[in-house]
């Protein structure tokens, strides 16, 4: 008998051991991935209107376009993610406050870097930035978003250092985990959309970008990270997605956050950001949507 508990007490012992060193591998490999400096090519400055047409775009870009969900109403950021395996992860104070960021931030090609690129000064990337979903955002839009953050009202809110907990770790090594934004992006290809605004197809493809972070690349819903749930599909498939919905139908979710059946959307859908949408957008993403091939939530 006590051969067998040293024989056991060997094994625990080497376990612990090879643990020791996955931990210390990941944990090395991990700083690797969040230390890379990104090689961005030259940013061309956009013209960053100051007429209050354009400010006020600006502002509706920035609900519609979901920098409010992490950053907050306004601009003040703060907790992301709180999750012991996934980490701490908060979003920056955009304001000129105490705490806030936006001194670092005195053109628009600064601003590109973060938005278009996902990267901060130094080259290296932003954690959990969705920065992908923006890399071909038109010239006006950027620019009127831009207009928009520069014009903030100071908010005083010291944002902590973010910290990632060991799945979080595990997941930097996944260009496409949606963790270390710059990962993901093929920076020599994000140029600016010239789709004209219209209720068409093509416009709905330049506006869908904004919902892939969650509903995944081909729309069929994903897991969700630091969330409890998966997002919906969203193809036009008939048991899973929204097949069967009406333009109406589709408008009326967007907007009061109701499907069809009377049933409301997860909270965690923020419909009340996209209810700012206008009609002729909400048609564009309806005819984008109904033109995709339907696939089945996996």
């Amino acid at each position: 008998m006590r051969r067998i508990w040293t024989i056991l007490g060997v094994i625990l012992g080497v376990v612990v051991v090879l643990a020791g060193v996955a931990v210390g591998v990941v944990f090395a490999l991990s700083n690797q991935e969040i230390n890379t400096v990104y090689d961005i090519p030259p940013v061309v400055a956009v013209n960053i209107p100051s007429d209050e047409a354009a400010i006020a775009e600006g502002a509706r870009q920035y609900v519609v376009r979901g920098c409010v969900d992490c950053h907050g109403a306004e601009g003040a950021g703060g907790v992301v993610v709180d999750d012991p395996a996934l980490g701490q992860i908060h979003a920056a104070n955009l304001t000129p406050g105490e705490g806030g960021i936006a001194d670092r931030y005195p053109t628009s090609v600064e601003w590109q870097l973060a938005i278009r690129h996902g990267v901060h000064a130094d080259g290296t990337s932003f954690w959990i930035m969705p920065s992908v979903d923006y890399t071909t955002m038109s010239e006006t839009d950027m620019g009127n978003l831009i207009a928009y953050l520069q014009g903030l009202t100071p908010v005083d809110n010291v944002i902590p250092a973010s910290s990632l907990g060991p799945i979080g770790r595990v997941l930097t090594l996944d260009a496409t985990s949606g963790i270390l934004s710059a990962a993901e992006i093929d920076h020599s290809a994000a140029e600016y959309s010239t789709v004209a605004v219209a209720a068409s197809v093509e416009y709905g493809e330049y506006l869908i970008n904004t919902c892939k972070g969650c509903h995944g690349e081909n729309l069929a819903g994903q897991a969700i990270p630091g969330f409890p749930i998966p997002s919906q599909n969203i193809t036009f498939d008939a048991t899973t997605g929204i097949g069967g919905w009406t333009f109406d139908e589709f408008k009326t979710a967007m907007q009061t956050g109701v499907q069809p059946d009377g049933t409301a959307i997860n909270p965690i859908m923020p419909w009340a950001a996209f209810a700012q949408f206008s009609d002729v957008e909400l048609e564009a993403l309806y005819l984008y949507l109904e033109s995709l091939p339907t696939v089945v939530n996996g």
